[in-house]
């Protein structure tokens, strides 16, 4: 990657993975997007930045846009919702319909060509509110909250539900797991993860989903856990070569 950043956003679509923002080990924030070609194995940095810095925001990709969620830009937390068009890179960032509350260190996911933002924190306030855009109406709706309140969790889809894994509450790191239904927007929770992780990273692949790395407390961590839900069990899988939090996952086949 052309300049390191932890707390950035990222985003995957038709090959390409997008970085959003983030900070330095010296905790200067950033506004710059770049994205990588997995197929010609480069670097892009001149998409266009957004319009402010920011990190801790969410990211999401659907149907050829690239959306930044949130936020926190070191002085306040960001009500922001932005779109970049794909197509056509020139072009800045448009702003749309404002979250209903402001957060940054949420998860989201993509369902039904839907974003749905699950806890995060505001201030000193971790938060269990869920909300979900609407591309086609430009427009959020408040869901049925999450079971408890979660910070830098991390979300994936799996069938026909989203699992929202980890986090943390605040205080103490958690190896909770909840199963979302977005069409009975209710909630139910899982099998707990073997570990205890906050700041991790999570892909769904081959009917399973896959949780690599984090942070408990102060430990960074490089264990990889992975979760079948005929069996409602996570198994521990080989470790990462390095511990590492706040990353960016994505996942694609080989050709």
């Amino acid at each position: 990657m052309p300049s390191a950043r932890y707390f950035a956003a990222g985003a995957m679509w038709n090959g390409r993975i997008y970085i959003l923002g983030g900070s330095d080990s010296n905790h200067h924030v950033t506004s710059s997007v770049v994205s990588y070609d997995v197929g010609t194995d480069t670097w892009n940095s001149t998409l266009p930045a957004l319009p402010t810095a920011r990190y801790g925001a969410a990211s999401a990709a659907v149907n050829g846009w690239v959306y930044s969620i949130g936020g926190f830009d070191d002085e306040a937390y960001m009500f922001d919702l932005l779109r970049l068009d794909i197509a056509s890179l020139t072009t800045p960032w448009t702003q749309l319909a404002r979250l209903t509350t402001c957060r940054a260190f949420a998860s989201c996911a993509v369902y039904s060509d839907k974003i749905y933002v699950f806890g995060g924190c505001m201030e000193s306030s971790v938060l269990e509110t869920v909300e979900c855009y609407d591309p086609l109406s430009d427009s959020w709706t408040m869901l049925s909250p999450m079971p408890q309140k979660i910070r830098h969790s991390t979300s994936a889809v799996l069938g026909n539900y989203i699992y929202v894994i980890g986090g943390d509450d605040g205080v103490n790191c958690l190896n909770t797991s909840y199963r979302y239904d977005p069409v009975s927007d209710t909630w139910s929770k899982v099998a707990s993860l073997a570990y205890a992780r906050s700041e991790t990273a999570s892909m769904a692949y081959n009917k399973r989903i896959y949780v690599f790395g984090g942070k408990n407390k102060q430990e960074w961590l490089n264990s990889v856990e992975m979760y079948d839900d005929i069996t409602n069990s996570w198994t521990t899988l080989s470790s990462l070569p390095n511990n590492i939090s706040s990353c960016v996952l994505a996942c694609f086949e080989a050709p």
